[in-house]
């Protein structure tokens, strides 16, 4: 029995010492291909957004740029819903359609999409500086019920971003929940100090360098796993994708389940001070301190899929919908709800895009929405030359 007992800690050491190679070896395998091995494939980073975003914002001209065209210039901040397309364009370009062809259009617009998938709040507050930069005439700024949720969050956190702030914003930021886009002030000077000294590129090389040594360990763990016939971990992932991916049966959209992780926290009802709301607050005061005018809009979510489900809450969503309210009038920001702007057919997929064309064209109807308050509040900005 004694025996039997002492050998245990022996077992446990020697298994312990034996995957601590196996790590180590692994590790030293991916140093050895990130060095060696120039012109592999570059891994998607969460820091690829920054030179994403530096070429939708160089799309968008600058005052000196703009001599002797009265357009105003107005600049979407958004997430995918602003890039499905439709057949005649996505929100901001059939926006842009829709008010050059009123009858008489107060002013014409130029309409600029800084959007990439997945962003929220705190990536619009990130790139404040840089769009402040460009002096647009208007800010229109889409935001998503599901960026509230931990779902979210988890998924397209994209803390590198704070990198894009002016060092006169950190005194502001600071007072931020940072936290919940992944930061430490720490983190937040040091993204701030290797964009301002011209190491995004350097930055961006070893950060893939990177996440190759760490997949090595992963893909070797893969193949023991294979030869020895069993793979736990990957019937676990497997089956988290299956759950996060389920639909209600017979039809392509999302089941409580998946629902209820997209929409939950915006559901139960949220107050004010939620940090995402914060996040967006204090973007919307970036642009108003400035006396640009922000429109900030509810995104539609398919209300009708939630009610099937069975999770609408419409007392916990209403104060949401209050709260985000509040969040932007405070911030001296202009604020309309079209969350239940369109049915079940304005929507071509679960994730929730608008649809393109037929009986129901979501993005058009979308495009009205913010057409409308586009054309009436660039009538009332000056020629600015």
């Amino acid at each position: 029995m004694f025996v039997a007992e002492a050998s245990v800690p022996r077992a446990r050491a020697l298994v312990f010492g034996v995957s601590l190679a196996l790590a180590a070896a692994g590790t030293l395998c991916g140093v050895f291909l990130a060095a060696a091995g120039p012109g592999r494939r570059q891994p998607k980073l969460a820091l690829d957004a920054l030179p994403l975003i530096a070429r939708r914002l160089a799309e968008v001209p600058a005052r000196a740029e703009r001599t002797g065209d009265p357009a105003a210039q107005i600049v979407f901040l958004g997430d995918s819903m602003l890039l499905a397309r439709a057949e005649t364009g996505a929100v901001p370009e059939q926006v842009e359609r829709l008010v050059d062809a009123a009858p008489r259009p107060a002013r014409r617009v130029a309409v600029h999409a800084v959007a990439i998938p997945g962003s929220g709040p705190f990536d619009y507050y990130f790139a404040g500086d840089e769009i402040l930069q460009r002096e647009p005439d208007l800010v229109v700024i889409a935001f998503n019920l599901t960026t509230l949720s931990d779902t979210w969050r988890i998924a397209f956190a994209r803390p590198q971003l704070a990198g894009l702030l002016s060092p006169r914003r950190i005194p502001e930021a600071v007072t931020l929940p940072l936290h919940w886009a992944g930061l430490t002030t720490d983190r937040m000077l040091s993204y701030i100090g290797l964009v301002r000294i011209g190491a995004l590129g350097v930055w961006t090389e070893l950060a893939g360098d990177q996440a190759r040594v760490s997949h090595v360990p992963d893909r070797l763990s893969r193949r023991l796993a294979r030869w020895a016939g069993t793979n736990a971990e990957e019937r676990f992932e497997r089956r988290r994708f299956l759950r996060n991916a389920r639909h209600r049966p017979g039809t392509d959209r999302f089941d409580a389940v998946r629902e209820r992780e997209r929409f939950g926290a915006a559901l139960s009802g949220v107050a004010p001070d939620h940090p995402v709301l914060r996040a967006l607050g204090a973007a919307v005061r970036i642009f108003a301190r400035e006396s640009i005018p922000v429109f900030v809009y509810v995104s539609p979510a398919n209300v009708e899929n939630l009610a099937e489900t069975g999770i609408l809450d419409r007392a916990g969503l209403a104060t949401t919908l209050q709260s985000i309210e509040r969040v932007v009038v405070r911030a001296n920001g202009r604020y309309a709800d079209l969350h239940d702007l369109l049915p079940d057919g304005g929507f071509s997929d679960p994730a929730g895009h608008f649809s393109r064309g037929g009986d129901v064209d979501g993005t058009l109807r979308v495009a009205r929405e913010i057409a409308a308050v586009v054309a009436e509040e660039t009538a009332q900005l000056p020629v600015r030359r």
